[in-house]
């Protein structure tokens, strides 16, 4: 563990938990509701909340951008994704799935493609994303995680004939 000092969020200890989560505990994180989160036209992303400074995340080695940030329903929790480079093509892709709740941040890559649609459940305290191929070949792959362990709750990959989807999935697939 370490501390980092005059973070654009503050001074937050970074530790590395189970998989691919990183967890950043900020020293003081007070329960507030996050109002919005908007990405301005120099790309950069910052997350309003009810009380005290905008938080500004900053971007990560080779990030390319920020998209489709949301607000979970009541304000518990922000959540974002994190665009890079595609290996082996031109493209880039949404390859990182970042939350933030109660002073700590979590990230998700899941099996390691790209995050196409991705939505918070319970109120903040769940998300569940989709995965796919860049080419949109087959490998879909879904994940249900709880936000404040980081834990994996539920897997889905319809490709292995697993049906009928749970009914997380089919509320992840209506969600705009």
């Amino acid at each position: 563990m370490a501390w980092l000092k005059g973070a654009p969020w503050g001074d937050m200890r970074i530790t590395r938990a189970r998989g691919t989560a990183i967890c950043c505990t900020a020293r003081t994180a007070a329960a507030q509701a996050y109002t919005t989160a908007t990405i301005d036209d120099r790309g950069t992303l910052r997350v309003s909340r009810s009380a005290g400074p905008d938080l500004v995340p900053p971007r990560e080695p080779e990030q390319l951008g920020f998209l489709t940030p949301r607000i979970a329903a009541g304000g518990r929790a922000a959540g974002w994704l994190l665009e890079f480079p595609v290996a082996g093509s031109l493209g880039r892709a949404p390859m990182k799935l970042v939350i933030y709740t109660a002073g700590r941040v979590r990230s998700f890559t899941g099996v390691g493609l790209p995050i196409w649609r991705w939505v918070f459940q319970a109120r903040g305290r769940r998300v569940a994303f989709e995965q796919s191929a860049v080419d949109g070949g087959r490998g879909v792959h879904f994940e249900l995680r709880d936000v404040p362990s980081g834990d994996l709750i539920d897997k889905h990959d319809p490709d292995l004939g697993i049906e009928p989807a749970p009914a997380w999935v089919t509320t992840l697939r209506a969600a705009p």
